[in-house]
């Protein structure tokens, strides 16, 4: 029988990564972009963890299919962690939005930032979470032709490149969405969907 899984985004890119990353586990993928769904949901949640909630819960309800729904954002140490988990409305798009942090951080030699996905999986079974966080730091300005977001101006730690510079499986390898989506892996595998 054929396996579906819904990724709550209207995010094309984010969609791609996890087809690469769960491709053994669903056969098919469907964004909201699939349905033709415009439903916004409103992320008025206090954490991450709330805001996937949230998602996962309202198109689990409408669908009644297994969601992927995920809350991800950039903290910016010397900015007070801003802008956490307003991070996808600062600004009405990806390029606004780096742009804004370039510079909020003009000048300024601390640029330590950690990017964090909170992901949240539903089936018929219940909900489950996962949350992973990378540190690293951000770029004097853009780099980068790959990903999505702040991929553009966000370097791992331990890489002299941001996550833009990577190939998608490269990044996979190291990012917040990456580790997140190997708990979630590991949980399938334990739940036998193999």
């Amino acid at each position: 029988m054929e396996k579906k899984i819904i990724i709550a985004t209207q995010n094309l890119g984010k969609l791609k990564e996890f087809e690469i990353a769960l491709s053994s586990f669903f056969d098919t993928f469907l964004s909201l972009k699939s349905f033709n769904d415009q439903d916004e949901v409103e992320e008025n949640g206090m954490t991450y963890q709330e805001n996937a909630h949230l998602k996962a819960i309202y198109f689990y309800e409408k669908y009644h299919l297994p969601v992927i729904a995920d809350d991800s954002g950039l903290e910016v140490s010397s900015l007070n962690n801003y802008p956490g988990i307003y991070s996808a409305r600062i600004s009405e798009n990806d390029e606004k939005r780096r742009k804004i942090i370039l510079n909020k951080l003009d000048g300024i030699s601390s640029r330590e930032a950690s990017m964090i996905t909170h992901l949240t999986y539903m089936d018929d079974t219940g909900m489950y979470d996962f949350e992973a966080r990378v540190e690293g730091k951000i770029s004097l300005e853009e780099e980068g032709d790959q990903g999505f977001g702040y991929d553009r101006i966000f370097i791992p730690k331990g890489y002299s490149n941001t996550f833009s510079c990577m190939q998608p499986n490269e990044k996979l390898n190291v990012s917040h969405r990456g580790n997140v989506i190997q708990q979630l892996i590991q949980f399938l595998k334990e739940k036998s969907y193999e």
